[in-house]
């Protein structure tokens, strides 16, 4: 539709006319619809605006009228050349679609019989001839019924080096490339005429030139650099290029334009330069002599009895540097005096391609990184990078790099970017910026692994063993060295050192610890030829080895030592804040909530510091302290952009749902489309059972934020609440058409296992979330574990309780109970004991169901309607809270654990526990100062968890526990903690 209703078709006013003489729209009910005349746009082409000498393009814009899906487009548009580009000649190439469905595309070629004309179809659209008097007629039929696949491309056999890319269909009247060439040369060689103005200005340039090459390079540099390129492509417009003398006078040119230039300026002073023309992203069909192969000009220099090949119109190319689309490829030279030819163009450039990366700075002691980053860089990525930086003003010079700096995985602020003159094209190109990111070094208990803050190795792509066409590689060298100061006292365990060489290359990479210094340096050298006839899966395997040895992190550790003094006193309150920001996001809700702290303490005004405090308390399950802290920060600013949400999200949390909601409308009132205020009051309405009232705020939320995929989940459960099942299932197939993950299929699983609907697709999303997540938890480490993973082992126990749930309502209370058991076992979740309790009592097993019921009160956040069903249960409530008190306490023994060691010492300290199938401890991690700990180790592994493994998957589970030692009993504990731990204790 987009393609379709307005179409641009371009055309030559001084040579040919075009008209758009019917353009009908046939309706899918049998109407049509007639463009008139006001449809069709007669307007200069954009390059004319620009460079007015191009004048003679110009654009017809048709816009398509009434055009809907299901229709059909009928239109007719004819070009007639009332100028031939070359008498007795003619040339043409047509190109079938194969990127779309089309179910019958035609051409035809009516040409004189008695002409020669060479006609060459690609494989599989052979033509039908027939003859009609003095004419011969060609016919081509074409389908298209599949959009070829986004799979990579096939392999490339033998036959495809030698099989040119050719366009469906090539016509031709040239018989040789010779013809095709004296034919450019003669329209060519007089527009190279060398006028007084020319030769003056030649003399000019190359007054100080001391030698042929300090010449050539100076006038090259003249027309490259100070002569505006204007891309159009040869054989778009006029064949024949502007004289000399008028590209002088005018400052501009095309490719064939810069050519003429050149050649002048050199004859002006006895030298010579020949068009080449050749084609960018195309072989040559050796077959076909005609200019419509050719898409370019560049210039052929001689120089004694070699070549130098140049091409002006990059505008900052170092002279004699063809861009790796023209190298290694053939191209027609046409000389003045000797036959015209094709000829190969050089493979390799005129000097050693290489990327030098120096990167030098310090970790602060609060972990914040400060490097000075340099470039320098010499070949095809030297161009686009003085391209880049030259077509940019300096003001946006930081918006630039930071782009740079973000492709090449450099995280943080760039300031104070630098670089050499875009234009010195005789010196490899420099540019430097400095780098800052706060948190770099995010220290958990003192300790810290942090990947070196080097840009990544670029590999040259390849694409030799498919279809694709494969561009020459050259030989090229990459170095990235670092050198990086660490806070007094830090010690450091570096990666491990990597050498990896075959034929077509060499990396290495060496790391290396001086005093408070590590230094880093990573080599690569490619050899080019080699590459290229080498397989992807030889690549790709020695790829791998370059990105696993790029995300080998290093080990920090700092003394022990009182929290504060690792904090330096001259730290501005900014500095302290976003450190505090980096530690909240690492879930170091500690060391988040000392830093904030001494942030108030500097600021008590700071313009986050409160808000983000309160963020903190209510990780750490303080919703009171978090109320207090987002209050203080509406009190400073009462339009904060985010105080009243998080304020509502702590009544919430406190069930103080009244609260709650005036913090969330105070919201909106502030800022009418903020949606999270709008899913939040929603949300609210929805687990007070408000849904009527929950459907229009989730609606406005989904209107502002309509690519949320969990909105559409919440909005889904709204309708199924008020009965509008069609409308639910809608929303539901949004959200995991949004989000396929392991988290949506379950929370739709979830709303569907709540109302008792659709439980089969229920079980079905829900065993797909498990499956997912514990597939992902298979190989779980505890040298390698993060937030993430983490994160999915609580994300697990939510999914094993959404299956048992699915199962509970489908009736199979067994597979119902051993699921739901196994999540509250994991995670003590008051909503999950809940669920067991209602299976305990659908079981008729009473007691139980009474005790997990009084469980679920006392455990974290259990719904409100649980104290209800235990009131039913019993018969009324006035046993209740003396079942609650006791259930506190029964709740942390099923997080006791007795090992069975005995001790003489007092011993304490923080483990976490990595559980495989049985479950069984498969490893431990002991936390920084608890070394000692360490004699328990045997019995650690031998004791027996209140953790259950619902099915025989092999899954990896984390806890973290406080190990206690009594030498007054002899014997020790192990309590776990009641949420899996977000990084293991160190």
């Amino acid at each position: 539709m987009q393609a379709l209703g307005e179409i641009t078709y371009p055309y030559n006013s001084a040579e040919e006319t075009l008209d758009i003489d019917s353009v009908v729209v046939h309706k899918t009910g049998g109407a049509t619809v007639t463009a008139g005349p006001d449809a069709v746009q007669d307007v200069t082409a954009p390059v004319a605006r620009v460079a007015p000498v191009y004048s003679d393009l110009r654009n017809k814009i048709l816009t398509v009228p009434s055009l809907r899906p299901g229709d059909t487009l009928e239109l007719h548009a004819a070009w007639l050349r009332r100028t031939p580009l070359s008498a007795g000649h003619f040339w043409y190439q047509e190109d079938f679609a194969t990127q779309a469905v089309v179910l019958d595309e035609r051409f035809d070629l009516d040409v004189p019989r008695n002409t020669y004309v060479k006609v060459k179809s690609a494989p599989g659209v052979d033509p039908q001839v027939s003859d009609s008097g003095d004419r011969r007629i060609y016919r081509w039929k074409h389908a298209n019924l599949e959009v070829p696949s986004e799979k990579p491309g096939r392999r490339r056999t033998a036959e495809d080096a030698w099989t040119p890319k050719s366009h469906s269909v090539q016509v031709s009247t040239f018989r040789t490339w010779e013809d095709v060439g004296r034919w450019y040369g003669d329209l060519a060689r007089a527009r190279e005429a060398v006028s007084p103005e020319l030769r003056a200005k030649a003399q000019e340039l190359v007054r100080n030139s001391r030698t042929q090459h300090d010449t050539l390079a100076a006038l090259y540099d003249f027309v490259s650099k100070e002569y505006r390129y204007v891309s159009l492509s040869f054989g778009v417009g006029r064949y024949q290029p502007h004289a000399a003398t008028e590209v002088l006078a005018n400052g501009y040119g095309d490719c064939k334009d810069k050519h003429t230039l050149l050649a002048s300026l050199l004859a002006a002073v006895g030298l010579r330069a020949f068009p080449a023309l050749i084609s960018s992203d195309a072989d040559v069909d050796r077959d076909v002599p005609s200019p419509a192969q050719f898409d370019h000009v560049i210039s052929v220099i001689p120089d004694g009895t070699d070549s130098i090949w140049v091409d002006t119109t990059p505008g900052v190319a170092p002279f004699g540097l063809l861009l790796y689309t023209l190298r290694g490829k053939q191209a027609l030279v046409i000389p003045a005096d000797a036959a015209p030819g094709l000829r190969s163009t050089p493979a390799e450039p005129p000097f050693a391609t290489r990327v030098d990366v120096d990167v030098l700075g310090q970790v602060s002691d609060l972990g914040t990184l400060k490097v000075g980053v340099r470039y320098l860089v010499r070949g095809d990525a030297e161009v686009l990078l003085r391209m880049g930086f030259r077509v940019t003003p300096a003001t946006q010079w930081q918006a630039l790099a930071s782009a740079m700096a973000s492709a090449q995985d450099l995280d943080g602020d760039v300031t104070a970017v630098q670089a050499s003159d875009p234009t010195a094209t005789r010196l490899p190109f420099q540019f430097s910026f400095d780098l800052t990111k706060a948190g770099y070094a995010a220290w958990s208990n003192k300790r810290a692994r942090v990947a070196a803050p080097l840009p990544i190795v670029d590999f040259p792509a390849d694409t030799a063993d498919t279809a694709a066409r494969h561009d020459p590689v050259p030989d090229q060298e990459y170095a990235a060295r670092l050198r990086l100061a660490l806070p007094a006292g830090v010690t450091v365990r570096p990666p491990v050192p990597v050498a990896l060489a075959r034929p077509y290359g060499e990396y290495r990479s060496s790391y290396g610890v001086h005093g408070d210094t590590i230094t880093v340096e990573r080599t690569l050298r490619v050899n080019g030829p080699v590459l290229a006839r080498t397989e992807r899966r030889d690549l790709t395997a020695f790829m791998r080895v370059i990105r696993e040895d790029e995300r080998q992190e290093i080990a920090l550790e700092r003394p022990a030592s009182d929290a504060d003094s690792t904090v330096p006193t001259s730290a501005t309150a900014d500095e302290l804040h976003s450190s505090a920001l980096t530690a909240l996001n690492n879930r170091d809700f500690r060391t988040a909530l000392r830093l904030f702290r001494r942030v108030v303490q500097l600021e008590p005004r700071h313009q986050w510091a409160w808000n983000n405090m309160g963020r903190v308390f209510l990780n750490m399950g303080m919703p009171d302290s978090a109320i207090a802290a987002f209050k203080r920060q509406a009190d400073l600013n009462p339009y904060d952009q985010y105080a009243f949400n998080n304020l509502g999200l702590a009544y919430w949390r406190e069930r103080k749902y009244q609260e709650a909601a005036e913090a969330f409308r105070q919201q909106i009132k502030i800022s009418p489309l903020d949606g999270f205020a709008h899913a939040n009051l929603g949300r609210l309405d929805i687990e007070q059972h408000r849904d009527s009232a929950a459907v229009p705020e989730l609606e406005q939320a989904i209107t502002i934020s309509a690519s949320n995929p969990q909105l559409h989940v919440d909005l889904g459960k709204a309708y199924l609440a008020t009965d509008r099942p069609d409308k639910a299932r809608a929303e539901f197939d949004r959200a995991i058409e949004l989000a396929p993950i392991p988290a949506m299929w379950n929370n739709v699983a979830y709303a569907y296992a709540e109302q008792g609907v659709n439980l089969d697709t229920a079980r079905q999303y829900a065993r797909s979330a498990v499956d997912a997540t514990t597939a992902g938890l298979r190989n779980l480490s505890l040298d390698h574990v993060g937030p993430r993973d983490a994160a999915a082992v609580i994300s697990l126990g939510a999914f094993w309780d959404t299956l048992g749930w699915v199962y509970f309502r489908q009736g199979n209370l067994p597979e119902g109970e051993r699921y739901v058991r196994a999540a509250w076992l994991l995670n003590f979740n008051g909503e999950v004991g809940d669920h067991l309790a209602q299976i305990e009592e659908r079981l008729g097993r009473k007691e139980d169901a009474t005790h997990t019921y009084a469980l679920a009160l006392a455990a974290r956040r259990p719904p409100s309607e649980t104290r209800l069903r235990l009131t039913k249960l019993l018969g009324g409530d006035g046993r209740i809270d003396a079942l609650v008190e006791r259930a506190r306490n029964d709740l942390v023994q099923l997080r006791t654990v007795k090992l069975g060691a005995t001790v003489k010492d007092d011993l304490q300290g923080s483990v976490t526990l990595l559980f495989g199938p049985g479950p069984r401890v498969e490893e431990i991690k002991y936390a920084a100062g608890s070394d000692r700990l360490r004699v328990l180790d045997g019995a650690l592994r031998a004791a027996r968890y209140p953790l259950i493994l619902p099915d025989s998957t092999q899954v990896k589970v984390l806890r973290r526990g406080v190990v206690t030692c009594s030498s007054d009993q002899g014997s020790c504990v192990v309590v776990l903690e009641e949420s899996v731990p977000a990084t293991p204790a160190e």
